[in-house]
């Protein structure tokens, strides 16, 4: 007879602890993972006619605030294009302000700017991640008062856009390498690994008692799809074996 094979673990033993105890702090202090659905690009969650036009971004935060149930009272929007960037970042106070060549955030008197640069409202789902971004690192920095050279920060702000949901934008943007070319927040990189993301949502899948393939993998590239499969394939052996 031959023992039961063991799964291994598609990800380091390190950022598996650090994905279970930061989505621990996430539903414990921010948002309840469960009741959270996975956001997809598509006329469901996102009836527009996206056309490279401001109005894009304003249906974009209105959607984004409403699923991820953000308080934007204190927000406005700010377009700029790359003529205009070095002026702003001179501008931009240093502390718990960012400014990326496509996205700023800053804050004045309590008064929010997200800031867009003009070539993001071309791509709905960039539009869309970056978006998604700003208000997570406001919430991580401003509201949460983590520091921005807090390594802590670091991928802490992918994680928390994929606990409300939004994991499906997260993994497409990285395949974008101009996206990433020059994106960091307050120096502290926001990128997630595809296959630490990939695990990331067979956890939160896991969590909700979702033990089979969901219907949003779907839309997925292929070697997403097995980085997730590889990740619900051991997680579900290490239910088992509780």
């Amino acid at each position: 007879m031959f023992g039961k094979r063991s799964v291994k673990c598609p990800i380091t033993v390190e950022d598996q602890k650090w994905i279970s105890n930061s989505l621990n702090w996430i539903n414990d202090n921010v948002v309840n993972i469960i009741n959270q659905p996975t956001i997809e690009p598509t006329k469901q969650f996102f009836n527009w006619e996206f056309n490279g036009k401001e109005e894009d971004a304003y249906f974009a935060l209105e959607k984004i605030v409403k699923y991820a149930h953000f308080n934007t009272n204190n927000f406005q929007l700010h377009f700029y294009n790359r003529e205009e960037e070095f002026e702003l970042m001179c501008r931009l106070p240093q502390k718990n302000n960012t400014m990326t060549s496509f996205y700023f955030f800053s804050e004045n008197n309590n008064m929010y700017t997200l800031g867009i640069g003009t070539t993001q409202l071309k791509n709905k789902i960039d539009l869309i991640t970056g978006i998604t971004r700003l208000l997570c690192y406001h919430l991580l920095v401003n509201l949460k008062s983590m520091s921005v050279d807090a390594k802590e920060v670091e991928g802490l702000i992918d994680l928390l856009a994929i606990a409300f949901g939004f994991g499906i934008f997260i993994y497409s943007t990285m395949q974008s390498s101009e996206f990433f070319q020059h994106l960091s927040f307050g120096g502290c990189s926001s990128y997630l690994p595809q296959q630490v993301s990939a695990y990331v949502m067979a956890e939160i899948e896991m969590r909700k008692n979702n033990s089979k393939t969901p219907i949003w993998i779907q839309n997925s590239s292929t070697n997403f799809k097995s980085d997730f499969k590889k990740s619900m394939k051991y997680l579900k052996n290490e239910d088992q074996s509780l």
